[in-house]
């Protein structure tokens, strides 16, 4: 059994290393869930203390997966690399890296013949010293405020029967590595029990919403990367089929909805037949084309496409979307301040703004409905300089910023809080 000292030395190590990826522009998430699916649904099986997800200037996702352990000597190390070559390929990811507070030698040469990275104590040291200025803890990297209102939003889904929690945990989760189409439909179903009356408490709209809003931006950059490739109107092709069948080969769907349309019109067609020579007349009905309704565009379509195509126009913000919703919603928007840091000036520009509002709206038509739980991301001031390079060796004083400024309010005296 884990003591508590050697469980807090591993959950420190998971922050500093989500900490550094961040600061190195990734967007992460800690402690990601691996799920397996069987004939009963889907089942956690282990987790990955750090998943870090890095876009490049032509918008491909570039997945890394890390494991922490805070233990000195060769002790698990070699079933450690072992596990992290078979999550690897399970993911698909790019990098696996293995941190540890020391490294054998016998480690380093099982991590070269299975292309991992193994990282000791020193190594991290020397990555973090260009990055003192970043805070030790902020959204999703341990922040105090998002822990706890994404803990309290997840008891409170569990209690509530209708709503499905594995849909929550698709937007939290999944989003970080699924195909653009299958993190639409969760947005659909989302839209969907919000429809049917489904009335959640202001805390927990408001995490599933930001949650939403990343798991759109990523949507979008995962569209974006298909562009030089297939073009934009094939890439909206493949995203319509796939969203209203599940897969994005449009003609494999499509034909089999043909089929059985045609069956369905002769079937009609023999019972009509049948009444007819029984001396009864005619009833025409209209009946309903199966792929018709498969052809029918998503009303919101173009809406996303332009989002997408924005990010594509403008890379260099694009990589970053994420990674602003991420400090914007789980930082500022959960009453933290370290979205406040110098080290974040580059990511709060009036052009970030820009895309931010405008993946917004594209929520908001999608979901079909104002989102005003997020209202206040509208207000949020984007208006930073980053032309002057801060001192990166000035070490941001959450607490210090915090006494000072946590009573600051806006120019309509609302404080900036979900």
């Amino acid at each position: 059994m884990k003591s508590k000292s050697n469980t807090n030395k591993g959950k420190d190590l998971e922050r500093r290393v989500a900490r550094l990826e961040f600061a190195q522009g990734s967007t992460v998430i800690m402690r990601f869930p691996v799920r397996v699916y069987d004939h009963q649904g889907p089942e956690i099986i282990t987790d990955i203390d750090v998943l870090s997800v890095n876009f490049d200037l032509k918008l491909r996702d570039h997945v890394t997966i890390i494991e922490c352990k805070s233990v000195r000597g060769q002790k698990g190390e070699a079933d450690r690399l072992l596990v992290l070559a078979g999550l690897r390929e399970f993911f698909n990811a790019n990098l696996a890296v293995l941190v540890r507070l020391s490294a054998s030698s016998r480690g380093r040469e099982i991590a070269r013949q299975l292309d991992i990275d193994l990282w000791d104590s020193k190594q991290l040291e020397q990555l973090e010293e260009s990055h003192r200025w970043v805070p030790e803890r902020f959204g999703p990297i341990a922040g105090y405020k998002y822990e706890e209102l994404h803990s309290e939003a997840s008891e409170t889904l569990k209690s509530i029967g209708n709503f499905p929690h594995n849909l929550f945990f698709r937007l939290c989760f999944d989003a970080f590595v699924d195909q653009p189409y299958r993190i639409l439909q969760s947005l659909i179903e989302l839209s969907e029990f919000l429809a049917d009356g489904l009335i959640l408490p202001r805390v927990t709209y408001g995490v599933v919403m930001t949650n939403a809003l990343q798991a759109l931006s990523m949507a979008a950059l995962r569209t974006a990367s298909q562009f030089d490739a297939l073009g934009q109107e094939r890439t909206k092709n493949m995203i319509e089929s796939g969203v209203t069948t599940g897969s994005p080969h449009i003609a494999k769907p499509l034909n089999l909805a043909k089929s059985i349309d045609d069956f369905l019109h002769d079937q009609i067609e023999l019972v009509h037949k049948t009444y007819v020579a029984a001396g009864t007349n005619r009833q025409e009905v209209d009946m309903v084309s199966i792929q018709q309704i498969l052809k029918t565009p998503l009303p919101w379509i173009d809406r996303f496409m332009d989002l997408a195509f924005r990010c594509r126009a403008r890379p260099d913000l694009g990589r970053n979307l994420p990674r602003v919703i991420q400090i914007a919603c789980f930082d500022a928007l959960f009453r933290d301040i370290n979205w406040k840091a110098p080290a974040f000036d580059h990511l709060f520009t009036p052009e970030h703004r820009q895309l931010v509002i405008v993946t917004l709206n594209t929520l908001e038509e999608i979901i079909g409905t104002d989102i005003e739980v997020l209202h206040n991301l509208r207000r949020l001031p984007f208006e930073r300089n980053v032309e002057s390079i801060k001192d990166r060796d000035e070490v941001f004083n959450s607490e210090e910023r915090r006494n000072s400024t946590i009573h600051e309010t806006d120019t309509e005296g609302q404080q900036y809080l979900l």
